[in-house]
């Protein structure tokens, strides 16, 4: 395995595509140079690239999933976000496959943009019994406090509820810190 960075923009970045030729040209430089037998993207907009082997898509997040569990979406009409909308579903389409790490985002990415494919879900981690001995009983979560949308404060409301200490940052856990 070999990691290769780029500067290229991230999708949600530019979407207005401004970035979207260079990221063809530099894309598609490796592809002639690697020749790989299967394009797997973690964002969407390369799916539409034309790539010679079979591509699939694995979507983790999107700015319209986003936005709708922030409930702040009325942004999403400016023409710039409508284009990036048109692109992520043009590229459902396109990939050969798509996936999701959950049904219920698999339903989001369905609802949103109603690809051709049905898609699937493979949900992350390993095979339930592929770790051996006890574990610790332990509840992690790890995201930008800031960001409504993963939901922090829904972890900090049932920590006291729940048994054991509650820790944040290796400080107790307290709701309005956290919001």
């Amino acid at each position: 395995m070999r990691l290769i960075e780029t500067d290229l923009a991230l999708e949600w970045q530019d979407p207005e595509g401004q970035n979207i030729s260079d990221a063809r040209r530099v894309l598609a430089g490796l592809e002639a140079k690697l020749r790989p037998d299967l394009v797997h993207l973690n964002s969407f907009r390369e799916a539409s690239f034309g790539w010679r082997a079979p591509t699939v898509v694995v979507a983790h997040s999107c700015v319209r999933s986003w936005a709708r569990a922030c409930r702040d979406s009325a942004w999403l009409e400016e023409p710039r976000w409508r284009r990036y909308t048109e692109r992520v579903a043009a590229a459902l389409d396109n990939a050969q496959a798509w996936v999701c790490p959950s049904r219920s985002f698999h339903s989001e990415i369905a609802e949103i943009y109603r690809p051709h494919s049905p898609g699937a879900v493979i949900w992350n981690g390993i095979a339930p019994g592929a770790a051996g001995g006890r574990k610790q009983e332990l509840i992690f979560a790890a995201g930008r406090l800031w960001d409504r949308a993963k939901n922090i404060e829904a972890l900090a409301a049932a920590a006291p509820g729940l048994p054991g200490p509650s820790r944040s940052r290796d400080r107790p856990m307290q709701a309005r810190r956290l919001l």
